[in-house]
């Protein structure tokens, strides 16, 4: 099943999105950290039609997916709009807390499964 991959994926990255701002003065794990969050994102396009499968069966997932994968772009845009509102008043830090806390909240939602 899915639940293990994507509950690895969850935990990494809420592991590795408060080390993010604590690694800024080195470029070599700033890189590192930023390269696992992105590997993190990545393994949720990988795992999500696994998911969809599953849950929706083969027949109806395809069109479940191009549903989900359109989300993606406009939450990307929404993001960008609640980052820019958000950030004078919690700052970076707030921000990325918010992010794991996001993390940790998909993993209790696979939990309910």
């Amino acid at each position: 099943g899915f639940e293990k991959p994507y509950s690895v994926i969850a935990l990494l990255e809420a592991a590795l999105l408060p080390l993010l701002p604590r690694v800024t003065d080195s470029k070599a794990l700033f890189g590192a950290v930023l390269c696992g969050i992105f590997f993190c994102l990545g393994g949720n396009f990988v795992v999500f039609p696994t998911v969809n499968a599953k849950l929706f069966g083969v027949r109806n997932a395809p069109e479940i997916y191009s549903v989900l994968f359109t989300g993606f772009a406009v939450a990307a845009i929404g993001g960008a709009e609640v980052t820019k509102a958000l950030l004078g008043s919690i700052g970076w830090g707030g921000l990325i807390h918010v992010m794991t806390v996001c993390a940790l909240f998909g993993l209790v939602l696979l939990n309910l499964l």
